[in-house]
C-alpha cells in the first residue's frame, strides 16, 4: 500500500467496504458507504473545536474530511502505552490474591470469590476466542483477510475479560515493526456475559474486529490515523463478518440504539446510537438477502446437477432394458431352432456366448 502522503483514510474505508460488501445491490450498497463518510456517520470531533491550522493534529484529507491521531482517544492506546500496560501487569489477567494462611476468614473469602472470577474470566476467554475463530473461519474476502491478519505467525491476540461496570469491548491495535509480530489486545466487559447483554456479544466482537481489518491493511505510516467513520465502517464490516459466519449482530445495534434512547449521550468520536442501530440493521437486510440469494443459486444448481444425473441414470436403465428386450425378442423368434449339439441347444449357447 501507498505510503502517507498518498494514503487516504476515506478512501481506504470506502474501498474496505465497498470489497466486503459481496454482491449486494449496488444502489444498496452506495447507501451503506456514503454512511461512513455522511456528516453523522463522520461526526466533526470536538478536538478541532479549538484548534488551529497551524496545529500538527488537524489533519485534513483532500476532501476535506477530519481526520485525527488516536493519542486523542484514551480508549485506543499508542504502542508506548501498550508496552507500559503490559510492564504494569495491566494486559495479564487478573492477578490471583497470594494465600496466605495466616490471614483472617474475611480475606480468605476475598481469596475465594475472586479465584472464582478468575476461573470464569478464562472461560468466558475461551468463548471469545471460539466466535472469532468463527468469524475468521469462512472462505469470504473479509474472513480471509481477518484470518489472514490473525494468523499466529502474524499476530499475538490477547484476549482479556474486565470487570468494567458497562457492557463494552474495546481492541487495541500495534502493527508490526520490522520483525516484530502484529499486537492485538482485545478487552470485553464482563457485562456482556449476562442476561439480556449476551444478544450483544457477537456483534460487538465483530465490530473490534473490523477495527483490525482496518488497521492491519494500512502502510505503517498511517497506523494512527483515524476518523469518525472508521466506527461507521466497523458496524458495516462487523456485520458482513457476523453474516458469513451465520451470526446474527443486531443485538449490537440494538444495544446501541436503546442505550441512546435510555441516555441521549453522544459520543464525540462516533455517531449517534439510533444511526448506528439503522446502519447495522440496513447492513444485515442486504447481505442476509445476498446470502440466501447464493443459497438459492446453489440448491437450483445442485437440483439441476441431481435432475441430469437421474436422466442420465434413466437412459441408461432404458438402454439396459432395451438391450434385454432384443435379447429376449431375438430368442423367441426361433422357438424351434433348438438344434442340439453335444446335449446344449443352439440358441442357449448363443445367450451364454454373447454374456447374457
Amino acid at each position: 500500500m501507498a505510503e502517507n502522503e498518498d494514503f487516504n483514510i476515506e478512501k481506504h474505508l470506502r474501498g474496505l467496504a465497498d470489497k466486503y460488501c459481496e454482491g449486494m445491490p449496488e444502489d444498496e450498497k452506495a447507501k451503506l458507504l456514503d454512511r461512513i463518510t455522511g456528516n453523522e456517520g463522520n461526526k466533526k470531533y470536538s478536538v478541532f473545536e479549538n484548534r488551529s491550522e497551524n496545529d500538527p493534529l488537524h489533519i485534513v484529507s483532500d476532501k476535506g474530511q477530519k481526520v485525527y491521531e488516536l493519542s486523542e482517544l484514551s480508549d485506543f492506546p499508542t504502542a508506548e502505552q501498550l508496552n507500559e500496560m503490559e510492564a504494569e501487569g495491566k494486559l495479564l489477567p487478573n492477578k490471583k490474591y497470594v494465600a496466605d494462611n495466616n490471614k483472617g476468614w474475611f480475606e480468605k473469602i476475598k481469596q475465594a470469590r475472586h479465584n472464582k472470577k478468575f476461573r470464569q474470566h478464562q472461560e468466558r476467554e475461551k468463548r471469545v476466542e471460539g466466535i472469532i475463530k468463527k468469524l475468521a473461519g469462512n472462505d469470504s474476502k473479509i474472513s480471509k483477510d481477518l484470518a489472514k491478519i490473525l494468523d499466529e505467525n502474524e499476530t499475538d491476540l490477547v484476549i482479556r475479560i474486565r470487570n468494567w461496570k458497562r457492557p463494552n469491548a474495546s481492541v487495541a491495535f500495534q502493527k508490526s515493526e520490522g520483525e516484530t509480530k502484529n499486537k492485538v489486545v482485545l478487552m470485553v466487559s464482563d457485562k456482556l456475559f449476562q442476561g439480556k447483554n449476551q444478544k450483544a456479544l457477537v456483534g460487538f466482537l465483530a465490530h473490534e474486529m473490523s477495527h483490525v481489518l482496518d488497521f492491519g491493511q494500512r502502510p505503517d505510516s498511517a497506523k494512527t490515523q483515524y476518523m469518525d467513520g472508521a466506527e461507521t465502517f466497523a458496524d458495516i464490516a462487523g456485520t458482513q463478518l457476523a453474516v458469513n459466519a451465520g451470526l446474527d449482530s443486531r443485538g449490537f445495534g440494538k444495544y446501541m440504539g436503546d442505550d441512546y434512547r435510555k441516555t441521549k449521550i453522544e459520543y464525540n468520536y462516533t455517531a449517534s446510537g439510533t444511526f448506528r442501530e439503522e446502519t447495522i440493521n440496513t447492513a444485515y437486510d442486504s447481505m442476509v438477502k445476498v446470502r440466501d440469494n447464493e443459497k438459492t443459486k446453489d440448491a437450483k444448481s445442485q437440483e439441476g446437477t441431481d435432475k441430469k444425473k437421474e436422466r442420465k441414470d434413466g437412459l441408461k436403465i432404458m438402454e439396459l432394458q432395451g438391450r434385454d428386450s432384443q435379447s429376449t425378442d431375438r430368442t423367441a423368434s426361433r422357438p424351434n431352432q433348438q438344434t442340439h449339439l453335444q446335449g446344449i441347444t443352439l440358441s442357449n449357447y448363443r445367450r451364454t456366448s454373447d454374456g447374457r
